[in-house]
């Protein structure tokens, strides 16, 4: 389900420098991209564990490879104090992924 709502969310992201818009929180991870040719779409997306809560852009196309590299779709999402990105699959403590955000200049729907 992870995958595939990403995929679909790449095509929105794709002509805005691939920036997807995440904001994590104890009801799952909400996803935006928009793109001026396109629209705009954001979905929710269940997370089986959460540390911490937390907003930020990152680029699709490195979330897609870190969640493929892990192997599952049960995995723990969250963010550090630095506000970079923390993926471990469940079950696999010794394995961490770590993506750096984006600073897009103007996040959210583009008018």
């Amino acid at each position: 389900e992870t995958i595939r709502a990403l995929k679909l969310m790449e095509h929105y992201a794709k002509t805005n420098h691939n920036i997807l818009n995440l904001h994590l929180d104890g009801s799952g991870l909400e996803l935006a991209a928009a793109a001026a040719e396109v629209g705009f779409n954001k979905t929710v997306i269940p997370v089986e564990a959460v540390t911490g809560v937390g907003d930020s852009a990152v680029n699709v196309k490195l979330l897609l490879a870190a969640l493929g590299a892990l192997g599952t779709e049960r995995f723990k999402i969250g963010w550090s104090a630095t506000r970079v990105m923390l993926i471990r699959p469940i079950g696999r403590a010794h394995y961490l992924h770590v993506i750096m955000p984006m600073n897009p200049a103007r996040p959210g729907p583009v008018d």
